[in-house]
């Protein structure tokens, strides 16, 4: 009986733990991104080309979690398709990706 009760503590502990690190990324769209992107690059081979992959990916500039950097990684991460053979994204998924934000551009411009 001791021992059940114990699984069951912590098996709800694992859930409480993973729901909020679930929570944590739903809420922070670029640290969602950045790790796609990350994860993407780690299929290359070459530790240098990794390297280099990871340099290119983009960086918000300000704050990470200002509405506009969460928009902006809202369509990278929306529309983000990994091609393991360059890591980067795939062609098709790029130009979503760059709809994605030409509709932000237009959304932004509306407002103001």
């Amino acid at each position: 009986m001791r021992a059940h009760t114990s699984l069951r503590s912590l098996i709800l502990f694992a859930g409480v733990v993973s729901g909020a690190a679930c929570a944590t990324t739903s809420t922070n769209l670029y640290r969602a991104s950045l790790a796609a992107e990350e994860d993407c690059c780690a299929h290359l081979t070459d530790a240098n080309a990794q390297a280099a992959c990871r340099s290119e990916i983009p960086r918000p500039k300000g704050n990470e979690t200002a509405q506009l950097n969460q928009e902006t990684f809202a369509c990278v991460r929306g529309h983000f398709r990994c091609d393991p053979a360059t890591g980067r994204p795939t062609r098709e998924s790029a130009q979503q990706q760059l709809d994605c934000l030409n509709d932000l551009s237009s959304t932004q411009s509306a407002r103001e």
